[in-house]
This record gives C-alpha cells, structure tokens and sequence, in this order.
C-alpha cells in the first residue's frame, strides 16, 4: 500500500513515527488515514523492506462482536494467497489489543494518485483497458473464493512501478451468503444527514453501520444502500464500471469531482437516475466501451455482466479491437503457496485466535517441507505453551532443526531462554551467532543480551546489546536494556531478568520445619529445631529469634502479617511481636491457630469449638459451638464476614461470623477433610478430604455441585488467583504426590502431574509453585496455570522441600529443606524477559513464485523422464536442480524419486532427518514392525497388537488373544505374525483383526523371523524352533545355549543365532523346498561364525553379510562366506537391542540401552545420524527412507531420510567393496576373524 491507501475522516491511534513493534518493526511515517482505519510505513529490520501496517479503526474492534467480525475479515484477505493483481498480506498481528494487518508497501501509488497526476492520458485506451482488465483479475479471483471486495475505489486499487495493478483493502470484504440484511431507511437517513452537517468530503470515505459494512457514496452500487446484506459480485462490477466511467469521461456519472456533492444527493443518484452515456462528456470514446460501461451501472445487479471473468473478457477483446493486436498479458494465475506462505498464515490464524486453523495451515506446510524451520519452531512453540508436548519434545524437534540449518541454533536458544536455562541459551545463540546467517539478525543478538543478564555478564550483555543496536538502530527494547548491563542491573521497572539459583541461601544444623515471609518479601521467619528466627532478607541477618521447651511441637505453618508472627496449624498456636520476637499470646491445651483476619485483628482458633480471639492478646470474642471432632482446618472470606471449617468429624461448616450462626452443615465426605477454600465471592466452598476426594458447594443452597475424585488422599486444596482454576494436592504415606488441575466451573479436570506435596499460587496471575516430598530429584518449579505447562525448575534446589512461602507481591518464594537450607528465590514472573514472538516468513513476489514453479515442474519432469530412460547421473543432477529451487527442498514428489533413484546410485551422505509425525502408541512398546511400503505399522504393547496407519497416525485396529507379553511381529501385506511369552506364535488377518492360526511351542517364545517363503524361526530360552506358515506342528527344533537373538534370510535359506556368551554365533544353512514333512536334525548344522557374541542380528538381503551387536555396545559386520569381520565400531555405551540394515546392505541402524538409536555407514563405522531418545524399538523401510521409533514416553514417531546421491556411481553389491582385496588388506582381515 501506498499514501492513499486510506484517506477520509479522523481516526485516532496511538502508534507514532519512531516507535518499535514486536522489537523488529520500525515505524517510519503515516501515509493514510480514513474512516476505517490507519496505515503506516514500518521498516522490518530483519527482512530489511518496507512494509504497510494497517490499524482498525476504534469503531471497527470496540466489542468482541466487532472485534470477531474484524479478524474473519482479515483472515478472508489472508487466505487469498499470492495473486499478481492482489496486494499480499503477509500476516496479523496483535499489538495492545489491537490486530495490525501487514501487507506489500507499494510506493508507486493508487490508481487515484496516478488519475490526478497525469499518469493515465485521456482518450489511451490501450492503458486504461490494461487498467481495467487487471482490476477485473484480480477482484475476479477473490470473487472465486467467496469473497465481495464492497469499497472498490481508485485509492484501492494500487499501482507498481511497471504498471501492474494489485486490488487493496480487504479487510472491508463480505464472506459471501454470510450476511443478511442492511441498514434500515432511518438509518440510512440519519447517517446522511450527519455526514452533511459535519462537512465532510465524502470522496474515498467508507460508509459503515454496527454489523455492515456500506462502501463510499461515489463507487457504491445501489444495492449496497438498500440491502448491504444482499450483496453480491455485481457490486464490485458496478463500482468498477464507475472506475472505467472515471478514466474515459474524465468525471464520475453523477458528480465531476470538484463542486461538492452532498451523500444524500449521491445515493439518491446511484438508486434513481441512469448513468448518462459517458460520450456525452468525451465523444472520442469507443462506442463498444461505453456501451459495456453503461451495462455495468444499471440498477438491476441482474443485468451488469454476469462475473468479472466475463467482464474480463470483454475488456480484452476491447482492447484488442483498439489496438489492433491481442492483450499481452497472460492471464493471471494464482501463486502456488510454499511453506514459507502457508507457516505466515498459520501465525495470522494464530494471532486471530482461530487455532484450528493455525495447526491445519503448520500441517498443511509440513507435508511441503517436513524440516521447514520456521514450521517447526512455531508449532513447536505454540504446542509447548499449551502443554501439549514437554520440553524433550521440543529439544528433539528443535535440534533437528538446528543440525540441518546450523545457523538456526538461535531457535533452539529462544527456547532454552524462554524455559529458563539462560546458560544453555547462552552457548547456543553465541555459537548460532558465528555463521553469517544468524548474525545479520538483531533479534538474536539481543536474545544473546538477555541471556547474558540472566547470568548476571554485565560487560558480555554490552557487547551483545550494542551489536544488536547495530542491526536495529531504534529498537527501545536493545536500548533500555544495554542501560541496564552498563548498570549491572537485573532489574528495572517492570523489566526483570531473576535469577534460577537462590538470591539468598542460609544452612542451619537441622531439618527446616515451617518458613513464612512478609508481604513485600523484605523479612522471613523460619522454625528449625525448638527454634523461630526472625531475619532480614536483604542481607540475611537474623533480627531475632525465640526457643521453645526442648521437644516442642513443631508448628505446620508460619505467619507474617501486620506487627505478628504467628505459628498456626499445630498444637500451641503462638502469636509474637514481628519487632521483638516477644511471645505475645499461646493457646491453650491443644487447640490450633486456623486463619488469621489481619485487617481486621482477630483469629480463627479451633478444636471442636471454633473460636475468634483478639489479636495480639487473644481475648475470646466468640465461640461457635457444632462440630463433633476437632477442627482441622478454616478459611476466610475478605471481608472477614464468612468461614468455613473441616473437621474430622468428616462434615464442613459455614458460619456468619456477623451473628454467631452456622449457616451450612455440609456433609458428604467419608474421612477427615483435611483443607477448605472459599472463592473470592464467596458462592462456592470447596473442601479436600481424605477420602480421595475434593467437592465443589454452592455456599447459598448447600448443594453440592461436584465431586472430584483423587488417586491419593487429599491433603491441600488451593484456588487460582482468578478463581476459575481449583489446584489439589494429594499423596499417601509411601506413595508418590500429585498435582491435579480443575476447572471451577465445569468440575473438568485439566491435568494432572505428579510432585505436588507443596502448593503456593500467585495472588495476582496464571502461575503457581509447586514442589514435590516424594520424587527424586525433588526441585522447586513454577507452573502456568491452567494450561500446566511448566515454566521453570529452579536449580540448587534442595534434596527434599520441607515448607514453602510466597510474599503477596509475587516476588519472592522461600523454601525450607530437610537439609537445613533456607533459599530465597526470585519468581516475578510477570516482569521477567523471555517470551519470544512466532516468527513469519520473508516470501517471493507472484512472478517468483510462478517462475519457482514453472522450474521446479520442468526439472521434476526432465529427472522422471531420464531417470525411466536409464540416464541416472542425468536425472539426479535434474531432480537437484529441482529441488534447489527455494520452498523445493523437500517437496514430497522430489522425495519419492529420490528414494527411487536408490536402488541404482549410491549414497554419498544423508542429508536431513526430520520427524513426519507423532501419535500415542497405547502403551510401553516391546515390538515393532513397519511395512515395505511404508503405509503400515505392527506395534505390541503387552497382550495387544496395533496396526496403525502410518499417513494419519491412527489405530486401524487391536489384536487380542495373547495371554502373556508379545515380544516380537512380523508384517506382511495381508497377515502379520505374533510371538509371545505365552510360549505362542499367532498368524493374523490384517483386513479383519482374526487370528487365523496359533501355533504352540510350549516355551516363551522371544525372537521372530519370517521368510518371504513363510518359514519362520522362533526363538526361546534354549531352542531354536523352525516351523511353516500353515503347518501346525515345528519342522525343526535345534538345541543352542542361552537366551537366543535371531535373523533368518529372505528366501529361509540362511538362519544366524547368537546370545550374549561368548563364541555362541552359529550359521544354519537350512535345506531349500517347501516340503510338509519334519526336517531331520542332521539336515541343519550349524557353523561358527567369528568368536564374538551377540545381543541382535540382522542378514543383509542376499544373506553374504550378518550385522551383530553385543552387549558392550559394539557394531560388527560379519563375511558369512568369508568369515570375516569386515568392520567394527563402537555404536553405543550400553547393550545393543536390535539392529537392522538396508536393502542393499550399506545402512545399519541400531538401538540400544542407552536409549539412542544410530544410522551407520556400514564399511566405514561413519556415523550419519544418533536420535538420542530415549527409544525403546524400531523398524526401518527397506530402502532406508522412513524409520519408526517407539518412544519411553509412550509415542511412535516416524522419521524421514533424506539421502544425498552420487550421480557418479551406482550402487555395488556390498561384497563387491573388498573383492580387489589387497594382500595386507587380507591379512587385516585375518585378525579382524580372530578379533
């Protein structure tokens, strides 16, 4: 857009020139403004271009319904995609609650500016024909998708410097059919009138109303005055035909442009009087054009032309009557979107809060490009936040990311950053940063700063911020920041880097009981051995303390409020002087101090009768007499008017404090109600029992509204600080805590985490902090609430939280250890620095695009056609020419022939690895097979059997039978296999889930190989079991020593066993046919093959060569005709589970204990990849393109490959590598067999 892309009445706003969004837009200047809104010239600083941002107008955002209304406008221009004769809306972003639309600034001008300054000639037909033609493809194409422009005007039509026209502004569009109605004649009437007394000069205002949007009075079709809601196509033609009248005549039909005409007279002109033949003000025009003019402004929308496609038409051959030649340009087609375009409109969807959208339009670029960056890290991100994926998740996505684009390390930083692990983040920007790529960035750098202050590297923080402020002159953010580091300060207004390690840390001789801080965090008072301290937390001294009797009660909480420090929740409440440490007040006997009312200076003492006490004295103001048992615990309202109370005589009271009476008797729990909260208007109660349960009351009715059921017995019940979120702690003696999550409303839990013995929500804010007693490691975290994400885990903390405290400002936390250590802890989470936006694309032009495309279909084609022809070398060099076109790298046809050209060229590297997709496997995965094509997958989890789709990642179907743990399958097109501890093998149908066959051996049967001719191997404990598909009874059962790992040939001629003894792998060269008859023992002996072990095998596909791996971690690959150990390597650090190798034998993949799984190069040991995992199996395609893995945390993942060729050579049989063998290189092998 360019000046005149808004003009018309004020509109106020609050982005000035000079001012930064979202730390890389620079606003330079306003260039328009109108009744709709404001747009402004920005400079983004990492693209370094120009854009326009558009700002809604007040009116247009003052409600959610306007607001709504808004934003599916602007997501109807972004859907619209790259048109050439369309201004491109990049994205939207939200800004103080405002949505900005960004789009392509074009600073040639609009149609209007170019009428105005001469540019158009009257009577060049040629050129305003082109004019027109171009405005009827573009506005024809979003007709195409459903869309009404309304306000089609010449300061909406924008120019290119080469003449090209791109329609603007549709973020005034109608969704077709999705309204109804328009304004009423009242209305219409008023709105008229007060656009006259007010003077203004209706040209190029947009005229609206609440829920319709009008268009301006000179361009608006009849129709948009009587029945806006109605609107259709023929709107834009008739505002488009008033355009054409325009540029021929000279004038509009019903005003010249100069003497004012008032709205009313307008409209009334456009629903009343014939447009006049445009030749009466220039008779020089061509009949046939004015002809068509005169048909696009009648009355009836009916009689205009019937599209713009049509119109288009008609232009065209106009023109080509005119000028005496065709129209020269082609006709418009719209750009293909890329990931780069689809990850942009997934962020605006994002920014629109149309989620669904958002991850349809991520998945949606996924599939072009599985590794695309910027997709990656933002669905990453976004998913993260929500609590979705944990922070493994999003480490093994991002570090994909990062070893494929090294420079994009600064991703992984953000992250690590904004998760808390400013150390982490730190190394990986700083090492991102050396590659020229990232350090144009000035983002990154001041992600570096940032870093940097939170490890409290002043000078290092300089040098960062300065070298950001290099890159974005004007950014406030970098500036006000590298104040701070020239200051050494972490903090400054409501700008805070906090520490992860403790701000202070004390260590007494014994176990810290109960802890307590003030309201501003500046004292803490802690009790710790018959001891209560008093100290300051600023410098850590002590202020004073007080010793009781020797083996005193502990107390279960401390309080510091108003001059009082007060012991509650335990026998002995004590009261003392916060400025003395005098013992001001004790109460007697064995009742407890439950609530404190500071305000008002009384407290809430409880055994089996409730009492108020005067504080600090502890006089008796009233005793409320009703439960049976002591009371265990009291909660109060604000105004001090209302309490509940749990007993152990398993009911809840509610008292009027006011007059004494018990208001509700609430019964229901089945044991001790161990914690009660009233919400902050006091309609609700909530109580947590014993019983495993918490309950939701209505205060009024004493109704209960919901139960909410516990694993473990409910120990502490706590409300969100908005009150719609309940968070419950639960845990039994020598059982681990949990933290589960409600929503109040509802009674829906949200989540539910283990480690939540200690709750501590914020008073103001979604965030809360949490520590468990029972996990190891133990470490104090902080959690958003209520999407249960977690925040930070603070480090240094101590082995086991004994209590926890957080000041009324959020500020600061105190913890309390069994170790003795008191920390004082940083947790201003509302000012601290780490959030980082989603990240858009910089995207081509149409013509870009379009020649992206046009190349890229042309390369593809040429490779296809070479590569049938037999012409290897020349087709890769196509198919990389093609896919080094940008967006193409990973397109999934230029994958698929990569994959086909495998089985004739070798492999010179591996290019890429990425994750195509995620989905819950139904539990711990024992065994796991994919299908040749890749389609499928057999999973087994327990006594079941999965079969999953692959493409979708659903679960086809179950399979069930087994009555122990299934330990292997195996998959063919129509039937898989099934070996289990139940000593069963089981033959299914995969169309219908029925077994078809079980074969008993009566021993656990541990390893499976299946032939492609149906011979099968089973293996158990101390027996190698040979039997047939569709044979009941075993051919064979041979003897061998310990529990046996397996790999039987494709054609079952070759069999190799192992264990994990020494000298115990054995070949079996097993006779040929398929006779029904048993085999005899001697017919299968068996051969040494090396003197090693085995903890998994794998045959190469013509069975020359045995891949094994031991139990110390080593790979081996075994000459079976030679007997030789061809190579070696170290793979893993712990046993190796399973193995596998490609069709053609060069590939080995490996899993282990270790939890990793390896890609290898089989004649050198290269490493080409390591997943670290953890992984618990795998199954790989045979060309080695698709890899499965089945997770510790109970996920399949399916990985792609990208395998870079060598058009210069063609694959080899892997026996070929060492046939021109050396005489050393024999000798070599010698020791290698002995080794």
């Amino acid at each position: 857009m360019s000046s005149s892309g808004i003009e018309g009445g004020p509109v106020q706003d609050d982005l000035q020139p000079g001012q930064v969004l979202d730390h890389r837009y620079d606003i330079k200047e306003l260039v328009g403004r109108g009744g709709m809104g404001t747009v402004y010239r920005v400079r983004d600083w990492d693209w370094n271009v120009d854009l326009a941002v558009k700002v809604p107008a007040k009116h247009l955002i003052s409600d959610w319904v306007a607001k709504e209304r808004f934003l599916l406008e602007a997501q109807t221009w972004i859907e619209l995609g790259v048109h050439p004769n369309i201004v491109q809306c990049w994205f939207v972003r939200e800004h103080e609650g405002s949505p900005l639309v960004f789009m392509d600034y074009l600073p040639a001008g609009s149609l209007k500016e170019w009428r105005e300054q001469g540019k158009i000639a009257a009577g060049d037909w040629e050129t305003i024909l082109d004019l027109m033609i171009q405005a009827a493809a573009g506005l024809g194409y979003a007709h195409e998708q459903g869309l009404v422009h309304r306000d089609v005007k010449p300061a909406n039509l924008m120019m290119r410097e080469d003449g090209r026209l791109c329609v603007t502004d549709f973020g005034l569009v109608k969704v077709t059919d999705l309204e109804t109605g328009g304004p009423s004649a009242a209305d219409l009437e008023k709105m008229l009138v007060e656009l006259d007394a007010q003077g203004i000069n209706e040209e190029s205002l947009t005229l609206t109303r609440t829920g319709t949007l009008l268009g301006t009075p000179e361009y608006g079709a009849p129709e948009q005055w009587m029945a806006a809601g109605n609107v259709g196509v023929q709107a834009d033609i008739y505002a488009l035909g008033i355009i054409l009248y325009e540029l021929c005549a000279g004038r509009r039909p019903f005003d010249d442009g100069v003497k004012r005409v008032s709205a009313a007279i307008m409209l009334g002109e456009h629903l009343m009087t014939p447009a006049p033949d445009p030749r009466k003000f220039r008779p020089e025009i061509p009949e046939v054009l004015a002809a068509l003019c005169l048909r696009c402004l009648v009355k009836d929308p009916l009689q205009r032309p019937a599209s713009m496609q049509e119109l288009r038409e008609e232009f065209a051959s106009i023109y080509h009557g005119c000028s005496g030649r065709p129209y020269p340009r082609p006709a418009p087609r719209a750009g293909t979107q890329r990931a780069d375009a689809l990850n942009n409109k997934a962020v605006s969807f994002w920014n629109l809060g149309f989620g669904q959208r958002a991850f349809d339009a991520w998945r949606e670029a996924a599939k072009l490009d599985g590794l695309h960056p910027e997709t990656v890290y933002n669905r990453t991100m976004v998913q993260w936040r929500q609590a979705q994926i944990d922070d493994a998740e999003v480490l093994r996505r991002l570090n994909q990311v990062k070893s494929t684009y090294p420079h994009l390390g600064t991703y992984l930083g953000y992250f690590l950053l904004e998760q808390g692990d400013a150390h982490s983040a730190e190394q990986e920007i700083r090492q991102a940063l050396v590659n020229p790529l990232a350090a144009r960035h000035g983002t990154a750098w001041r992600a570096l700063g940032d870093a940097r202050m939170y490890l409290e590297e002043y000078a290092q923080a300089v040098e960062a911020y300065q070298q950001a402020l290099k890159r974005m002159p004007d950014d406030r953010q970098a500036t006000a920041r590298l104040e701070m580091a020239r200051q050494n300060q972490r903090q400054l207004e409501r700008v805070l880097f906090p520490r992860a390690t403790p701000r202070l840390l004390l260590e007494k001789r014994s176990a810290v009981a109960a802890v307590a801080l003030s309201s501003e965090g500046d004292q803490a008072a802690h009790w710790a051995e018959d001891t209560l301290e008093l100290w300051n937390t600023q410098e850590g001294t002590v202020l004073w303390s007080w010793r009781a009797e020797s083996g005193a009660a502990a107390p279960s909480r401390l309080l510091i409020e108003r001059n009082w420090v007060l012991s509650l929740a335990s026998a002995h409440g004590r009261c003392w002087s916060r400025s003395t440490g005098q013992l001001l007040f004790e109460v007697e006997g064995r009742k407890r101090i439950l609530a404190v009312h500071s305000r008002l200076g009384w407290a809430l003492v409880g055994g089996e009768v409730l009492e108020q006490v005067k504080l600090p004295g502890g006089d008796v103001l009233q005793a409320l007499e009703g439960h049976s048992k002591p009371i265990t615990t009291a909660a109060l309202s604000a105004d001090g008017r209302l309490a509940a109370t749990g007993s152990g005589d398993r009911s809840v009271r509610l008292w009027d404090l006011q007059t004494g009476c018990c208001l509700q008797h609430l019964e229901g729990h089945t044991d001790l109600v161990e914690s009660v909260v009233l919400s902050g208007d006091c309609s609700l109660a909530f109580s947590g029992s014993r019983d495993k349960t918490v309950r939701i009351w209505q205060v009024s009715t004493g109704d209960c509204l919901y139960v909410l059921q516990h694993s473990h017995e409910v120990r502490r019940v706590r409300l969100s600080a908005d009150g719609h979120h309940l968070l419950v702690a639960s845990w039994a003696l020598g059982e681990k805590d949990g933290l589960d999550v409600w929503e109040v409303a509802t009674g829906q839990r949200l989540f539910s985490r283990s480690g939540g013995h200690w709750l501590c929500p914020f008073h103001t804010g979604p965030w809360a902090l949490v520590a468990s007693k029972t996990a190891r490691p133990a470490p104090l975290t902080l959690w958003e609430i209520p999407s249960g994400r977690q925040l930070c885990a603070f480090s240094e903390s101590p082995s086991e939280i004994t209590d926890l405290a957080l000041s009324r400002d959020n500020r600061w936390a105190l913890s309390g250890g069994h170790d003795g250590s008191l920390r004082l802890w940083e947790v201003d989470w509302a000012a601290r620095v780490g959030e980082f936006s989603l990240i858009v694309n910089r995207t081509s032009d149409h013509d870009q695009v379009e020649s992206n495309q046009q190349l890229f279909s042309k390369h593809l084609e040429t490779a296809e056609r070479q590569w049938k022809a037999g012409e290897a070398a020349n087709a890769y060099q196509q198919l990389r020419e093609a896919r080094n076109l940008p967006g193409y790298a990973r397109d999934p046809g230029a994958l698929a022939l990569n994959a086909r050209m495998l089985q004739r060229l070798s492999r010179r590297g591996l290019q890429a690895v990425w994750q195509l997709r995620a989905f819950a496997s139904n539990g711990s995965v024992a065994a796991l097979k994919m299908s040749a094509d890749g389609h499928t997958a057999l999973s087994a989890s327990g006594k079941v059997l999965y079969l999953w789709e692959l493409s979708s990642g659903s679960c086809v179907r179950g399979f069930t039978g087994h009555t122990d743990q299934v330990t292997a399958v195996a998959l063919s097109q129509e039937t898989a296999l099934s070996a289990s501890l139940d000593g069963t093998v089981r033959l299914w149908s995969l169309a219908s889930g029925e077994c078809l066959e079980v074969y008993r051996f009566n021993e656990p049967a541990l390893q499976l190989g299946v032939s492609h001719s149906g011979l099968f191997l089973v293996g158990s404990p101390d027996k190698l079991i040979v039997a047939r598909v569709a044979r009941p009874d075993p051919l064979l059962t041979l003897p061998v020593s310990g529990p046996v790992c397996l790999a039987l040939s494709r054609d079952g001629r070759l069999a190799v066993t192992g264990s994990e003894e020494p000298e115990s792998l054995r070949l079996w060269r097993l006779p040929a046919g398929t006779s029904s008859r048993p085999w005899k023992a001697q017919r299968a002996q068996p051969e040494a093959l090396g003197q090693g072990s085995a903890s998994a095998l794998a045959l190469s596909g013509d069975g020359r060569f045995v891949l094994a791996g031991d139990a110390h971690g080593w790979l081996r690959l075994l000459d079976v005709e030679e007997g030789w150990c061809r190579s070696a390597w170290q793979a893993h650090s712990q046993a190796i589970r399973s193995v596998r190798l490609s069709s053609d034998g060069r590939v080995a993949f490996s899993s282990s204990l270790d939890g990793a799984i390896g890609c290898w190069e089989v004649v050198s040991g290269r490493r080409w990849e390591t997943l670290p995992g953890p992984y618990e199996a795998m199954s790989v395609s045979p060309e080695g393109r698709f890899l499965l893995t089945a997770g510790g945390d109970r996920v399949l993942r399916l990985w792609e490959l990208d395998w870079e060729l060598n058009a210069q050579k063609e694959t080899a049989p892997l026996a070929d590598t060492w046939k021109k063998s050396t005489v050393l290189e024999m000798i070599g092998g010698l020791f290698r067999r002995k080794t």
